[in-house]
């Protein structure tokens, strides 16, 4: 028999997981950015990185546990925080 906490434990941590992995739905191919959310400062770190709204991008490989995702925008490597790649929206166009 279940107790209690952990009724309500299970399902967030199942929460937990599934907006962990929200990110792995992007699998290689090539997008382009629609949207970047997020405060001033993180736009003007984008833009000095040359990512922008209409910028084209390919995702590479990148283990689960660094929580970085990294992307080839304009034949140059980005390293991005996984809390940061979530502000920005994306289109497959390939």
């Amino acid at each position: 028999m279940r107790s209690c906490l952990q009724q309500y434990i299970c399902p967030l941590l199942f929460i937990q997981k599934a907006l962990s992995e929200q990110i792995i739905f992007i699998k290689n191919g090539r997008y382009i950015i629609t949207k970047i959310q997020g405060g001033i400062d993180f736009k003007s770190f984008m833009l000095a990185h040359n990512v922008s709204i209409g910028s084209v991008f390919t995702l590479n490989y990148s283990p689960r546990f660094s929580r970085l995702i990294n992307i080839t925008i304009r034949q140059k490597i980005l390293s991005i925080r996984k809390e940061d790649f979530e502000k920005i929206e994306c289109t497959q166009i390939a």
